[in-house]
């Protein structure tokens, strides 16, 4: 038991002085902002605004998976984005606990899809003002990290972000 406290110390002492190396923007595997915009077929003046908003929360569905995904499982990622939001309650939803089924599903049948899920959460809950919206996104974000891990390429982001944004019960 004392290795792993010591693990865990170590971890976090680490994550205390490169935390700025792990800031979700900085994530390698997400879309350049500006590919991102243009698969939107926005007029310029549109992509800018879009790709300044890409990593924040919107009422409005994605554009493109927020990751680089091949075309079936961007496909996929979109329609885990309709699922996410109407969890959250972003878009009407009859069936939001069959919404969080068929996003835990997906995470736990498919790696790439993995990540792309705690994008797309990270996503909707960095500057989310609606408290009910918030409190379901963390809810969603819970009973992921509970059935399947970010991966470890997305590991050290989603640990940062936790810290930063999390309900101070949730960190």
């Amino acid at each position: 038991m004392r290795t792993y406290t010591k693990e865990v110390a170590l971890k976090e002492l680490y994550l205390d002085t490169y935390a700025s190396m792990f800031a979700f923007e900085k994530f390698a595997l997400l879309r350049d902002p500006e590919e991102y915009a243009a698969a939107g077929g926005f007029l310029a003046g549109h992509r800018d605004e879009k790709a300044a908003t890409m990593l924040t929360y919107s009422t409005h569905k994605l554009l493109t998976s927020l990751t680089a995904l091949d075309a079936t499982p961007r496909r996929a990622a979109l329609k885990l984005n309709r699922a996410i939001m109407g969890f959250m309650g972003e878009k009407r939803s009859y069936a939001s606990a069959d919404l969080c089924v068929d996003v835990v599903a997906a995470g736990l049948g498919d790696a790439a899809l993995r990540v792309e899920i705690y994008c797309q959460l990270m996503k909707q809950l960095n500057g989310n003002p609606a408290p009910d919206s918030a409190a379901k996104g963390w809810t969603l974000f819970l009973m992921c990290l509970l059935t399947f891990p970010p991966g470890a390429q997305l590991e050290n982001y989603v640990h940062i972000f936790v810290r930063d944004h999390a309900p101070p019960e949730l960190r």
